[in-house]
């Protein structure tokens, strides 16, 4: 299982987020950088993949109410596809 870990304490904004996503993910360039291009992404991986958000609670605190939108569309993916796995530390 491929371990993919997000560093979300300097996450300031939507786009850091995006940001910091897209780089450890090897999203395309094409990547929109919103919910729903997340959502496309994360449902179609074909590999087994735990994805750990670390630090999540300093990155949702400066996110506010997107924050909780994101964790509503990971859990949503991770129904979705079996072989991802979200883990918010």
């Amino acid at each position: 299982m491929e371990r993919v870990i997000i560093e979300c304490g300097a996450v300031k904004s939507r786009e850091d987020l995006h940001a910091a996503l897209a780089k450890q993910l090897h999203f395309p360039a094409w990547y929109g950088g919103n919910l729903d291009a997340l959502h496309d992404l994360l449902t179609d991986i074909s590999a087994d993949t735990r994805l750990i958000l670390a630090d999540w609670p300093a990155a949702e605190a400066a996110l506010g109410d997107y924050g909780r939108r994101v964790e509503k569309v990971l859990a949503i993916c991770a129904l979705k596809n079996p072989r991802l796995t979200i883990e918010f530390c």
